[in-house]
C-alpha cells in the first residue's frame, strides 16, 4: 500500500511537471518554426503556423494558472466570479489566453491563404480572393459580439475556427502530395494526425480533473510535436517550382562512359539547351570520370549556373541537369535509376551498342517526373 501510494505520488508529480513544462516546450517549438519562417518569408504559412503555436502555448499557460494558481490568473481581483462574462474575459490570464489561441488560428488561416494566393494564384468561383480569411475574421467578430451578450461560451470559438483552419491546411498540403520527399515521410498524414490529437486534447479539460489536465498536457505535446515536425519538413510552396528547373536527363554506361539514353525535360524546349549542356560536361570531363567511378548514391555539381545531379547504379549512372536546387531532384533521379535498372539490367549484360532499345525509358520518365 505504501509503495502504491508512493508510485501514485511520483506519477502525479511527473505529470504536474509536464503540465508546467508544456507551455515552455510549445513556445520552443514556435521559436523553431519562427526561425524557419525567416527562410521562407515572413508572409508565409510557416509564420501563420508559428503564430498558431504561440497561441497554443499561451492557452496551455493560461490553463495552468486557472487550475493551479487562481490568484495569479485573476490579477488579484476580488469577487472575480461575480463579474459579467465578457468583461471578466479581460481580467483573467486564462480567458485572455483563449482569445490569443483562437486569434492564432485566424492568423494561420489568413497567412496561409495569402501565401497560396501569391505563390499558387489560388482562386475561387467568381474570382473572389481571400474567401476563407474573410470568413474566419467575420466569424470571429460575430462570436466576440455574441460573447459580449453572454450568448456563447469561449469553447465555441475553437470548434468554429477549426473548420477554416482544417480547410486551409488541406488546400495548402494538397499541393505537396505529388512530392516524393513528402509522401515517403508521410508528412501530410502525420500533420493531420497531430492536429486531430491536439484538437481532441481540448475536450479532456471538460472533465475538470487533475489527471485530465495532466493527460491533456501530454496529448497536446504529442500532437504539437507531430504538427511542428511535419510542417517543418514540408518545403515551401516555391519548392513546387522544381518542375520548372528540369533541363536534361542522361543515362551513361559505367566503365565505357557511353550515353545510353538522353532526354530533354525542359518544358520550353530551348534549342540552345544541348549546346549549354554539352559545354558544361565538356568542361568537367575529368570530374565526370571520377564520379562515374564512385559509389555515392546521389551527388551534385554546380557548373555554369546549372546544378548537375548524379545517381550511380551498378551498371550505369543517371545524370540530371537543372537550373535550380531541390531535394526533390535527388529523390526523382534515384527513383528513375531504380526503375531503369529493373527494366534494362538484363539487357545491359549483353548489350551490343544499339541505343534504340532504351527508347522505352520515356515511359519511366513520364511516371517519375510528371
Amino acid at each position: 500500500m505504501i509503495l502504491q501510494d508512493a508510485v501514485l505520488r511520483f506519477a502525479g508529480d511527473l505529470l504536474f511537471t509536464l503540465r508546467f513544462l508544456c507551455p515552455l516546450i510549445l513556445l520552443y517549438l514556435g521559436y523553431r518554426c519562427g526561425k524557419h519562417a525567416k527562410e521562407v518569408g515572413i508572409v508565409s504559412t510557416m509564420t501563420g503556423f508559428t503564430i498558431y503555436m504561440v497561441g497554443l502555448a499561451s492557452f496551455q499557460f493560461g490553463t495552468l494558472l486557472h487550475t493551479e494558481y487562481l490568484e495569479l490568473d485573476t490579477f488579484y481581483i476580488p469577487d472575480f466570479k461575480k463579474i459579467p462574462a465578457f468583461p471578466s474575459d479581460f481580467m483573467s490570464v486564462y480567458n485572455l489566453s483563449n482569445y490569443v489561441y483562437v486569434f492564432g488560428m485566424v492568423g494561420f488561416v489568413v497567412l496561409t491563404e495569402v501565401n497560396l494566393t501569391r505563390v499558387k494564384r489560388l482562386k475561387y468561383p467568381g474570382q473572389l480572393k481571400y474567401f476563407f480569411s474573410i470568413l474566419s475574421i467575420s466569424i470571429q467578430i460575430l462570436l466576440v459580439a455574441l460573447r459580449m451578450f453572454d450568448i456563447v461560451r469561449k469553447g465555441i470559438f475553437f470548434i468554429v475556427q477549426a473548420v477554416p483552419m482544417v480547410i486551409m491546411s488541406w488546400l495548402y498540403l494538397s499541393h505537396f502530395n505529388r512530392l516524393l520527399a513528402v509522401r515517403r515521410k508521410r508528412l501530410v498524414w502525420i500533420f493531420y494526425a497531430g492536429m486531430l490529437i491536439g484538437g481532441f486534447s481540448n475536450f479532456l479539460q471538460g472533465f475538470e480533473d487533475e489527471w485530465a489536465y495532466s493527460v491533456n498536457a501530454i496529448v497536446v505535446l504529442v500532437g504539437a510535436f507531430m504538427q511542428a515536425w511535419s510542417w517543418g519538413e514540408i518545403p515551401s510552396l516555391t519548392e513546387l517550382n522544381w518542375l520548372l528547373g528540369l533541363r536534361r536527363l542522361i543515362v551513361i554506361k559505367r566503365g565505357s562512359s557511353v550515353t545510353l539514353f538522353e532526354h530533354v525535360l525542359d518544358i520550353t524546349d530551348d534549342a540552345a539547351l544541348a549546346v549549354i549542356t554539352g559545354a558544361a560536361f565538356g568542361g568537367m570531363s575529368q570530374l565526370l570520370k571520377e564520379i562515374l567511378a564512385s559509389d555515392e548514391d546521389v551527388s551534385t555539381i554546380e557548373q555554369g549556373g546549372m546544378t548537375v545531379y548524379f545517381s550511380n547504379q551498378e551498371m550505369f549512372t543517371t545524370i540530371l541537369t537543372t537550373s535550380a536546387k531541390s531535394e526533390e531532384y535527388g529523390y526523382r533521379l534515384t527513383k528513375f535509376g531504380i526503375e531503369f535498372g529493373r527494366k534494362y539490367n538484363e539487357t545491359l549484360k549483353d548489350w551490343q551498342g544499339d541505343v534504340s532499345v532504351f527508347e522505352g525509358s520515356k515511359t519511366i520518365i513520364s511516371e517519375t517526373f510528371d
